[in-house]
């Protein structure tokens, strides 16, 4: 874990052109000392790619005709919020202020006064203030600190999530940073940790990714863990490990990042060679994303949890935390398949299986009737499924050619 300290955060103003979520997210900030009457120069700042959408989505807007004055907050090195001018492109960083009170010459008095932004009064307001004499942790996004007095007590302390008790749940307050431009959004909430404790006492626990980590995989195993007799004790983790694995999209992308982090050693785990001889391609990332998302890697869950719990306590700086974090954040949602999705009993209709499909060369499938149709009986094989999806409200036809719904797919 990393420990806050409040004294690396730090407030920039820059007037920005645009913003861009493109390679993990920037903004384009005018050189004006570089820049001319003629000629306008800019150079990209890094700003991750969770603080540049949370402003699109409240700004709608990503580029500007007229540099618009934005404030950053930094913490070290590293972009954690950002603030636009409440004038939007019409604001400066220094603004007239009329005082009430006129001169000795009977004139209203006017001064320049500078824009102060609220992340910057919030720091001072409110987050030091906080900090008080408890130990305070970051993950890049959220500063937190264990509800018990130290972090072991909190482990010691927190719901099993297996039966072994390795993994288990850890409630802690915290403080989203990344909202630091409102101040009604800065209050302690709870959220949750995972814990990974081994057989010798020692222990690593997650960022507090989930408002509570005993949803985790919840939502693909919910009717499969109905069908289980009430009586039973059921720990979650133990019921993932059952009954969903681990696809290869998250293979691929720990393999990505932790390979750039720790080197290429640290991910012989993910056994991407086997998986190569498995789909028969020396290209992993070309293989289609709906065979990535539904593949089996061969790591457990919990296997693979408690592989990046162990990243995160050898983690010395954010950026490699902040990792770590995005990779336990995927693997806890897009990582996981349920595997029975994918049974014959589940695909095929009662009494059919995979022997009833005809199998045909690629000169018996042209040679088939459909292919022997005129373009015209065609378009209307199409316009009569159309029109059924049609009053189902799922597509339509425009021309002979089917359109499908996004929300179907």
């Amino acid at each position: 874990m990393i420990e806050f300290d409040v004294n690396k955060l730090r407030i920039e103003t820059y007037k920005v052109k645009a913003l861009t979520t493109a390679l993990g997210g920037s903004i384009s900030v005018l050189d004006e000392e570089a820049s001319t009457d003629r000629q306008e120069v800019f150079h990209r700042i890094r700003v991750p790619l969770a603080v540049v959408r949370q402003f699109q989505v409240r700004h709608k807007t990503m580029k500007y005709m007229r540099p618009c004055l934005i404030a950053v907050a930094f913490y070290d090195k590293r972009a954690i919020a950002i603030e636009r001018h409440p004038a939007g492109c019409m604001g400066e960083l220094y603004a007239r202020d009329h005082g009430k009170d006129l001169d000795i010459h009977g004139k209203l008095e006017v001064i320049m006064k500078k824009w102060v932004p609220a992340i910057e009064y919030n720091i001072e307001k409110v987050i030091r203030p906080l900090m008080g004499n408890n130990t305070w942790y970051f993950d890049g996004r959220y500063i937190f600190t264990f509800n018990k007095t130290t972090a072991e007590q909190s482990v010691r302390h927190g719901d099993f999530l297996s039966k072994d008790g390795r993994f288990r749940c850890v409630e802690v307050d915290a403080i989203g940073l990344h909202k630091l431009d409102d101040k009604s959004k800065l209050d302690p909430v709870d959220r949750t940790c995972l814990a990974y404790v081994a057989a010798n006492g020692q222990f690593a626990i997650s960022p507090p990714i989930w408002k509570d980590a005993r949803a985790v995989g919840q939502a693909k195993i919910k009717g499969a863990r109905e069908e289980r007799s009430k009586g039973e004790r059921d720990f979650s983790f133990d019921s993932i490990d059952e009954f969903c694995a681990v696809n290869i999209s998250f293979a691929l992308r720990a393999a990505g990042q932790l390979s750039k982090e720790f080197g290429f050693e640290a991910i012989e785990p993910l056994n991407l060679p086997k998986l190569m001889i498995r789909l028969n391609t020396v290209n992993l990332p070309k293989v289609p994303s709906e065979v990535k998302d539904t593949f089996d890697s061969g790591m457990s869950f919990t296997h693979a949890l408690a592989w990046l719990l162990g990243f995160a306590r050898r983690c010395e700086d954010l950026d490699t935390y902040a990792t770590i974090r995005s990779l336990l954040k995927y693997l806890t949602s897009n990582g996981l398949f349920f595997k029975s999705a994918f049974d014959p009993t589940n695909i095929f209709k009662k009494g059919i299986t995979i022997d009833d499909i005809p199998r045909l060369s690629k000169k018996e499938a042209l040679e088939a009737d459909i292919y022997k149709m005129s373009i015209d009986d065609r378009l209307e094989i199409l316009r009569t499924q159309s029109s059924i999806r049609a009053r189902a409200g799922r597509s339509n036809v425009v021309g002979g050619v089917l359109f499908s719904n996004d929300d179907d797919a």
